[in-house]
């Protein structure tokens, strides 16, 4: 069964009556759902909408620069195979619906005829879903005729295909009944550059292009649009800013590493892409090598993504030309570690590169020692949701205290370090590993900086960026071994305290603690069951990978499946977060605490319940990977 979903689209500045109106006919329609999407403004209409039985998005929050961008984004707010876009003030029946939706009644236009008929005569438009999310929504660098141009592409794709009418429905009007401006003939101009050879195929390029140019010197706006025309059918650089906008993302795929946590994270943000309007292309490492990449050379794309993926490195096999230079777009890699993990990769001259880090210390980090990178920028994973029907209910946890994360033996780490670590640096390394087993909540650069002012060293000084990142990448092992360390510091308080925790995977049988009788040591589990298993307990453990602004996959998925976080404190959490709300945060400086704070949510059920819906609520809305997928677009609606 088709369904269909009604969407009034709100910006926040309507008269309130206005609004209610047109949304009294919607409630009259017999529709799959009904849906509003406010854009600001929200809570002056939220009430009256839902009680007239319309679902209610809060959609604001992001500065829309065009209709186009906000109509992208009330896509991913509503489910229905079709949707049916209304503005205030417009007013819309079944038999509106009917006409658009019924089979029978339906006669699919062809590209040619459309632009005949002209924007001013597109009365009503329902857009595919599927169409959107294999195509693209609207084209967001357009001002005004967004649906026409949609309806175009469509269209144009329905000529080569047998079954019509799939991509979009329409009804056309005997006269005009849309006021055009300026701007829509920008989008003409665009739709003739597009399709040129399409029309000429028809044999009526000519034709149609002498209307248009006509109907604008009518206007007073004939210059203007045939000097729009000339850049668009050239396909000069102001053709390709608008084109580029409906392109599809790439998205890159690497190792399976870390039990396919970026995998997972790589298939979470395409399919959510696509509930936005955004089509995608997954490339898979795994599958295809790095010799799949030459597939993308010499095309365009709306973005390349990464996810913490060398694949931004490889180079052409005849020259030492990256690869990646070779594809006009965008490209952002994901990092989820310290910048200096990568320092290599981060230094080649690689255009229009971006890195998205999960910790607002990173992105600072990138934008001051990594000239190579276009821009750092904060972008952090977000959570899954498992199905209802793989989710435990409160009364049925298994475990009182998880921690789903692996051991790693700073020991081994200590000894890298003294065989491995550069002469030169080995004194400033050791100090290093001091300052910041004595600071826990210091970052390592700020640490580095700390040590360098200290002991003077004159061949690396915090002004010189590139000294500065070789040398914390040089220190490599030193981030390490605090991190590991404070790992097993925090294990060890929470077991002699007597409480018991359940970690799973063999590397804990590595683990000098092991021999507790109260830590657990489960088998290994792979990213899913992880989660599954944080759902399974009242209180998940979660450590910082020494992120001191950040927050990581592992807080949103406990979150998301209504278990309390526990974890150390960070300056993003501490914004973002209510400690002893939906969040229950440590201190590293003060781990001796950690117990007594266990204990005490242990022995307060309807407090755990509490933080736990709390969390919940909070990473329902804003920690999705809808919401990552969201605030991606906006990052590319603002891109130079």
């Amino acid at each position: 069964m088709t369904t269909v979903s009604i969407i009034l689209y709100i910006c926040g500045d309507e008269d309130v009556d206005t609004v209610l109106a047109t949304a009294k006919s919607m409630a009259l329609c017999d529709v799959y759902e009904a849906a509003a999407v406010c854009a600001d403004n929200c809570d002056v209409y939220r009430e009256e909408l839902e009680k007239l039985g319309i679902a209610f998005a809060d959609a604001s929050g992001r500065d829309y620069s065009t209709i186009s961008q906000f109509k992208n984004a009330a896509i991913s707010y509503t489910s229905g195979d079709y949707m049916i876009y209304i503005a205030p003030g417009e007013i819309i029946d079944d038999g509106i619906i009917s006409r658009l939706m019924t089979p029978e009644d339906y006669r699919c236009l062809t590209l040619p005829e459309l632009i005949e008929k002209g924007a001013g005569r597109l009365e009503r438009i329902a857009i595919s879903r599927k169409f959107a999310a294999e195509y693209s929504g609207f084209n967001d660098r357009l001002g005004c005729g967004e649906d026409f141009e949609l309806a175009a592409r469509a269209l144009a794709l329905e000529d080569n295909i047998a079954e019509k009418g799939t991509n979009v429905r329409i009804i056309m009007s005997e006269q005009s009944c849309v006021m055009l401006y300026q701007e829509h003939y920008l989008m003409y101009a665009y739709v003739f550059g597009r399709y040129a050879a399409q029309l000429q195929a028809a044999e009526c390029f000519d034709r149609l292009l002498a209307k248009y140019i006509t109907e604008a010197d009518a206007y007073g706006i004939g210059q203007y649009f045939t000097s729009e025309l000339e850049l668009m059918i050239a396909k000069k650089d102001e053709y390709y800013r608008i084109d580029d906008a409906i392109r599809p993302v790439v998205i890159y795929m690497g190792d399976p590493i870390c039990f396919n946590v970026l995998k997972s994270f790589a298939y979470e943000f395409a399919n959510s892409l696509k509930q936005c309007g955004v089509p995608v292309i997954m490339y898979d490492m795994a599958e295809h090598g790095t010799g799949g990449l030459a597939r993308f050379v010499g095309n365009r794309y709306r973005a390349v993504v990464g996810f913490q993926t060398a694949l931004f490195s490889v180079k052409m096999k005849d020259s030492n030309e990256l690869v990646n230079n070779l594809i006009e777009a965008p490209k952002f890699n994901f990092l989820y570690d310290h910048p200096l993990y990568l320092y290599y990769h981060f230094t080649l001259p690689l255009d229009r590169y971006y890195v998205l880090t999960q910790d607002e210390n990173y992105a600072d980090y990138i934008n001051r020692h990594y000239p190579a990178i276009k821009a750092g920028r904060h972008l952090p994973p977000a959570g899954i949701e498992l199905l209802q029907s793989e989710q435990t209910v409160w009364d049925d946890r298994v475990y009182d205290v998880v921690f789903v994360a692996s051991y790693h033996d700073y020991r081994e780490r200590m000894a890298a370090l003294e065989r491995e670590c550069r002469p030169e640096v080995k004194d400033i390394a050791y100090r290093l590993l001091e300052k910041m087993k004595d600071n826990p909540n210091m970052t390592s650069e700020a640490a580095l900086a700390d040590v360098i002012h200290e002991c003077g060293e004159p061949a690396c000084t915090v002004d010189e960026a590139d000294a500065f990142a070789a040398t914390l990448t040089d220190c490599m092992d030193v981030c390490r071994i605090v991190m590991f360390y404070y790992r097993e510091k925090v294990i060890e308080a929470i077991l002699d305290a007597g409480i018991t925790l359940h970690v799973f995977g063999s590397s804990w049988n590595n683990c000098p603690l092991a021999v507790r009788d109260n830590l657990i040591i489960h088998p290994d589990v792979s990213y899913r069951e992880g989660i599954k298993l944080m759902g399974q307990a009242k209180v998940a453990l979660n450590i910082m990978s020494w992120h001191k602004a950040g927050m990581t996959e592992r807080i949103a998925n406990t979150m998301l499946n209504h278990t309390v976080c526990l974890t150390d404190k960070t300056t993003y959490l501490e914004k973002h977060f209510t400690n002893g709300r939906d969040i229950v945060m440590y201190d590293l400086e003060r781990i001796d605490e950690l117990p007594g704070m266990i204990k005490n949510l242990l022995a307060d059920d309807a407090k755990m319940r509490a933080i736990a819906e709390a969390g919940y609520e909070n990473a329902s809305a804003n920690h999705r990977w809808i919401n990552r997928a969201r605030d991606f677009v906006e990052l590319l609606d603002g891109l130079e």
